[in-house]
């Protein structure tokens, strides 16, 4: 197996074990609190990241704009907004139903692309978007009991459009950190990128504290006394963002992102051993087809 695709496995693998953290955190620290983890217990570990590289390469931190810091700024809100929306999610659907579905921010990405930045979609993209859309309806099946006893079988119920709804928020979120990366001035991919992703992480610690202190302090009082497992969680949050960082720079994007997507089979595996949920047969056929389009639409970008 190449390198590249090594490293890929191992970003998933980190980026998975962070969010089954942020998961198992929700009953004692709440919604907001499980994410904000990511966020105040990444920020060390980013920025160490950061300087570690540049030590290394000789190189010093990039200028920044205005411009960049209004793209990373809108790009940062929106990742909070995926995130708060993901934890969501799990509290009306298992672990990885809810990362299916916050996966397809890929199929969302290449309509916005089309939408704002004018990219012409080809027929494999669309033929691959539309099944997609089979595997979130699989995914999103539910037999409804109401409160007058009434049963019905539903597609596309409230619930998962939360995940859906996080995709949507990541990916306009990648849209903005694509442009905001490319104003930089190093010709070093690997810091344009960590730099970027060090100074979003610093607003989305300010501003989501910013609301904690002020409107949920009990939720902020409890995510910092759970230190031991955000920990773990910012440790986690920096091998994967490294991981990617060192893959995305070493083999091209769509392949990097099509081999990443074993984070579907990993959530199932947690989902079954760490956390006993329950994965139905036709559940795992949407999680399927819902892959093999994200594959299709990273290959052929």
């Amino acid at each position: 197996m190449e390198l590249w695709a090594v490293i890929a496995i191992i970003a998933a693998i980190a980026q998975s074990l962070r969010t089954v953290c942020q998961k198992l955190l929700i009953p004692h620290v709440g919604e907001l609190g499980a994410s904000f983890s990511r966020f105040i217990y990444g920020i060390t570990f980013t920025w160490l990241w950061v300087f570690t590289i540049c030590l290394m390469t000789g190189n010093s931190l990039p200028t920044i704009s205005f411009l960049f810091i209004i793209f990373v700024g809108l790009a940062g809100i929106l990742q909070i907004v995926f995130t708060i929306l993901l934890i969501m999610m799990f509290n009306h659907r298992n672990y990885a139903i809810g990362i299916a579905l916050s996966k397809t921010e890929i199929l969302q990405t290449a309509i916005l692309e089309a939408i704002i930045i004018g990219y012409t979609a080809s027929f494999s993209i669309i033929g691959a978007i539309s099944m997609g859309l089979i595997g979130i309806a699989l995914l999103s099946y539910q037999k409804v009991e109401f409160k007058n006893g009434v049963k019905s079988h539903l597609f596309f119920s409230p619930p998962h459009f939360l995940g859906i709804g996080a995709g949507a928020a990541l990916a306009l979120a990648n849209i903005f950190y694509f442009k905001a990366t490319i104003l930089l001035n190093s010709d070093l991919l690997v810091i344009n990128a960590s730099f970027t992703a060090a100074i979003s992480i610093s607003l989305q610690t300010i501003i989501l504290g910013s609301y904690l202190v002020f409107k949920e302090p009990d939720q902020l009082m409890l995510c910092l006394a759970n230190w031991k497992i955000g920990f773990f969680i910012g440790i986690t949050a920096v091998i994967s963002s490294t991981a990617w960082f060192y893959a995305f720079a070493m083999f091209h994007l769509g392949a990097v992102r099509a081999v990443g997507q074993i984070e579907l089979i990993i959530s199932i595996l947690f989902s079954w051993l760490f956390l006993k949920e329950k994965i139905t047969l036709l559940e795992l056929i949407g999680i399927s087809i819902l892959g093999i389009s994200i594959v299709i639409v990273l290959l052929y970008a």
